[in-house]
């Protein structure tokens, strides 16, 4: 893994959060003015809409390829809704903590990782869980994750470190990032590069796998 490029994103919002990828664009989620904002690759906004559920401070944010999918860092709550912000539904995942940021899609099952307990939770598009898996290779700090086809990719940690994981979540690979930013937060996979969001620089961070 190596970064290879970045993009200034300051200017669309300064607390840049979620990051999914629809097959031609980015969503990113933005805390500063509680949006969601459509990008291109080089960071130009093609559009945005405000929030369409209660709380106001997404993190993670996933595509499944028909709808949008984001968590709800204060509670174990998962918001599905269109690309035009229209919500359609809200599930309450009953989890084993609240603290929950980063979700990615399999082309079938949701994951979503918890912070603090530092597991990812397999669940299905309902809510319901099917299992869980540790982490222990992770620090605390990790937020982002994504999921390339193959692998899985966490981001985040005291040392803005990139973790590429097996399909059952071994570490295979890690990538220290701390000179490019030192807050990584949300992260997605366009079929080529893994693209992260560095939080602290407001930053798109393009990565070759």
């Amino acid at each position: 893994m190596k970064v290879i490029n970045t993009v200034d994103i300051s200017a669309i919002d300064t607390d840049p959060r979620g990051l999914a990828w629809d097959g031609a664009y980015f969503w990113m989620s933005g805390n500063q003015n509680d949006k969601y904002y459509h990008l291109t690759r080089s960071g130009v906004s093609v559009g945005s809409f405000t929030v369409p559920h209660g709380d106001a401070a997404p993190q993670g944010l996933t595509y499944d390829g028909y709808f949008l999918y984001a968590t709800d860092a204060g509670n174990q709550n998962l918001f599905k809704f269109t690309t035009s912000g229209v919500l359609v539904r809200t599930v309450t995942v009953q989890a084993s903590e609240a603290t929950i940021w980063g979700v990615t899609f399999d082309g079938f099952y949701l994951y979503w990782y918890h912070t603090d307990n530092r597991l990812i939770i397999k669940i299905l598009r309902d809510g319901t869980i099917v299992k869980s898996f540790s982490v222990s290779s992770a620090g605390f700090g990790f937020r982002g994750l994504a999921f390339d086809g193959v692998y899985f990719y966490l981001i985040g940690g005291d040392f803005s470190t990139v973790l590429k994981l097996s399909p059952d979540f071994i570490l295979l690979e890690a990538l220290n990032i701390l000179s490019v930013d030192n807050t990584l937060v949300g992260c997605t996979f366009d079929g080529v590069y893994l693209w992260c969001i560095g939080n602290t620089n407001k930053l798109l961070i393009q990565i070759a796998l």
